[in-house]
């Protein structure tokens, strides 16, 4: 019964994920995502009882996708390619992170009205921003002798600055595809991590 459950839960999550990545936050209905989870809207209200608990709830799935991403990424990484990895997770490089930063955007628009919502994004992302700070001290120790400082001469502003960079591309790739198409995006990440980080000190493997 438990195992059921859990599994209904995690099948309503995903079609509000995919109602929301689709059609936005201006098409994220009960009846819509109960029509994609096939199951009653009346099902659906004991899992959501209004709409913001589902943009709450893509907003979670979100923040676990990319965490599960960088986690994953491999141990033979240099710790400048693994900043580069981490901070490519942010990009829309593929159908997978295109339909993460279209959540993404629709969150963040909501965030302007909602204290709930706005409290949930500041806190992730700050969580985020600590993530990237940490790599980036990772490069400073692993490459101190090649490293150009950072505008204020810490790695919480580098940090800042890339996350900026990368939610800033990804959100302007939502509007304009064509013109923030994948390989642009690769160019303006690795272009400033050379201003802030300094070079690759290895040759670079592709970005994914």
């Amino acid at each position: 019964m438990g195992a059921s459950r859990t599994l209904l839960q995690q099948q309503i999550s995903s079609a509000v994920w995919q109602v929301m990545a689709r059609d936005g936050v201006a098409g994220l209905s009960l009846r819509r995502v109960a029509a994609v989870a096939g199951c009653t809207t009346g099902l659906l209200t004991h899992r959501f009882s209004h709409r913001r608990a589902m943009m709450l709830d893509a907003r979670e799935t979100l923040f676990k996708r990319m965490a599960a991403r960088v986690a994953a990424l491999g141990e033979d990484l240099s710790a400048h390619e693994r900043l580069e990895e981490a901070l490519s997770q942010s990009l829309t490089l593929d159908e997978e992170r295109r339909d993460e930063a279209r959540v993404w955007v629709g969150f963040l628009a909501e965030t302007i009205s909602d204290e709930e919502l706005r409290s949930l994004h500041t806190r992730r992302n700050r969580e985020w921003l600590t993530r990237v700070t940490a790599l980036v001290a990772a490069v400073r120790a692993e490459n101190d002798d090649r490293l150009a400082a950072d505008p204020d001469g810490t790695d919480r502003d580098a940090a800042i600055a890339l996350v900026a960079l990368t939610d800033g591309l990804a959100a302007l790739a939502v509007g304009d595809p064509t013109l923030y198409d994948g390989p642009t995006q690769r160019r303006i990440l690795r272009d400033q991590l050379d201003r802030v980080i300094g070079p690759c000190p290895a040759s670079r493997k592709s970005l994914v």
